[in-house]
């Protein structure tokens, strides 16, 4: 059974991280270390953030579909897409985003601003996995 009280919150998290994040970018569309410091390091915290929600999110709907729990996250949306909640084209993006992420987490101090043009670029498909993933729930309800 589905904690929807959970998912919501989770959900309400990602959306207030996405206005985070638009804040410190300050409408450029990528974040240049060196012309501003504080709000590119901020922003790298915002992507985590929403990363680690996302895996929270899919994790639940994992462990409600009872499909078996995968050995890294970005497995997570190859099963998700696998079973036919998310595409697989999706699940591809989302992958990717989770190779970011353990860059965000693992190497924090070798982020360049290419790659967090890159993160920036690919953190919008979140907004899809959530779309999709309401989607889901409602037809769960």
């Amino acid at each position: 059974m589905y904690n929807f009280d959970r998912i919501a919150s989770m959900i309400k998290d990602i959306e207030d991280y996405f206005k985070k994040l638009e804040s410190f970018k300050k409408g450029r569309s990528v974040i240049r270390e060196e012309e501003d410091l504080v709000s590119f390091h901020a922003s790298s915290m915002m992507c985590l953030s929403i990363i680690n929600r996302v895996i929270d999110l899919g994790t639940e709907i994992i462990v409600n579909q009872e499909i078996s729990m995968p050995s890294k996250y970005k497995d997570l949306f190859k099963l998700l897409a696998k079973e036919g909640i998310i595409s697989k084209e999706l699940g591809i993006e989302m992958e990717e985003l989770m190779e970011h992420r353990n860059y965000l987490a693992h190497e924090y101090f070798g982020l360049d601003d290419k790659r967090m043009a890159r993160i920036l670029r690919k953190i919008n498909y979140v907004k899809e996995f959530v779309e999709k993933i309401k989607k889901f729930i409602i037809k769960e309800k």
